[in-house]
């Protein structure tokens, strides 16, 4: 049996990779602050604050956000005060663009990033694999990512 700090920090791994490929970055975030944002921040937050937390939780700037959501950095940043209204056009975008979760977008309830469906079946499985084998999967899982990379600049390079 696997000790519980060791599977913790193979889930934790596993869904900093999950929230990579979807984000399609070279970073990691730090899961820890994530879970903090997650919980610690959904109490007594507007939407508006919302956004600001899950930017600064994406560790971005205002004008990078705002560019892959289609924004000026000004507008984003009356968004996170409340002086401009987040249109739901806008609010869906964010919400696919970064995976979060909408109703934790709306409300504050709920997990802050949607967790990809294939996470649990994924820890499931290497509950019942070796250390070894856990490192050989992990192995696996970062030369995908490598290899999605490619693809993806590749990808990029032929729509321009």
């Amino acid at each position: 049996m696997i000790e519980n700090k060791h599977l913790n920090n193979i889930t934790q791994s596993l869904f900093a990779l999950d929230i990579r490929v979807m984000l399609r970055t070279n970073d990691f975030i730090d899961f820890k602050v994530i879970r903090w944002y997650s919980v610690s921040m959904r109490k007594n937050t507007t939407i508006y604050h919302r956004v600001r937390i899950v930017r600064q939780a994406l560790k971005l700037t205002q004008r990078e956000f705002a560019r892959q959501v289609g924004l000026a950095q000004t507008a984003l940043s009356m968004i996170e005060v409340g002086k401009n209204t987040l249109t739901d056009k806008v609010l869906k975008l964010i919400c696919a663009e970064f995976g979060v979760n909408e109703t934790w977008m709306r409300t504050g309830k709920g997990e802050m990033l949607k967790q990809s469906p294939h996470l649990k079946e994924l820890g499931d499985i290497l509950v019942d694999l070796t250390p070894e084998t856990q490192q050989y999967l992990l192995q696996i899982a970062r030369g995908l990512l490598d290899v999605q990379k490619t693809l993806l600049e590749k990808s990029d390079n032929t729509t321009e």
